[in-house]
Order: structure tokens, then C-alpha cells, then sequence
């Protein structure tokens, strides 16, 4: 099984873990998404702490949160503050955003 880490998985996993962020702290259903500040302030914290812990800048964090970022250095970075190490599934991200196997 081939695991897929591209640019839009990541995409994918970043709108997941913010939106699970929101979840957690909403007081409101989400159809009543725009009248909860707690979710809000809840997925705006967790996008600010996940570019912060990957160190990457707030054009590379919007760059990967709409599936168009492919430097394969702020990719890792993304994927590692997901809790997803590139390095230990022997994967090696491109600068095409696509990927390796290591040798």
C-alpha cells in the first residue's frame, strides 16, 4: 500500500485537524458555525499553532491549506506538526510535490 502524502492529502489532514480543533470546542452545532465565537477562536488558534510548530510562513501555511503547496521542505515540516514523520515511513518528498521512497 502506497501511502499518499501529497498536496492535497495534506490539505486534506490540515482542514481535519482544524475542523476536529472547532468540534471540540464548539457550543454550537455547526450549521451554526458562524454565530460560534468558541469554534472560531478554537480553528484559528490550531492553524496559527500547526505553522507555527512546522515553522513555516503564513504563505506556505495558505499555500498548503488550499492544496498548492509542493516545496517538499515545508510539506515535512506540515506533516511532522501532524504528527506524521516522513523520515521514519522512509518517504521522500519532492520539490514537484510529489514523492519517494528513500533509499
Amino acid at each position: 500500500m502506497t501511502i499518499d502524502l501529497s498536496p492535497s492529502m495534506l490539505k486534506f489532514f490540515l482542514q481535519a485537524n482544524v475542523g476536529h480543533a472547532g468540534n471540540v470546542a464548539a457550543r454550537l452545532p455547526p450549521a451554526r458555525r458562524t454565530e460560534d465565537k468558541d469554534r472560531r477562536n478554537a480553528e484559528k488558534g490550531r492553524k496559527t499553532d500547526l505553522r507555527i510548530k512546522a515553522k513555516v510562513s503564513r504563505d506556505e501555511f495558505d499555500a498548503a491549506w488550499a492544496g498548492r503547496l509542493t516545496k517538499a521542505a515545508p510539506r515535512e515540516r506540515l506533516w511532522l506538526a501532524l504528527g506524521v514523520d516522513t523520515v521514519t515511513m522512509q518517504i521522500l518528498l519532492t520539490d514537484d510535490g510529489g514523492q519517494e521512497d528513500r533509499p
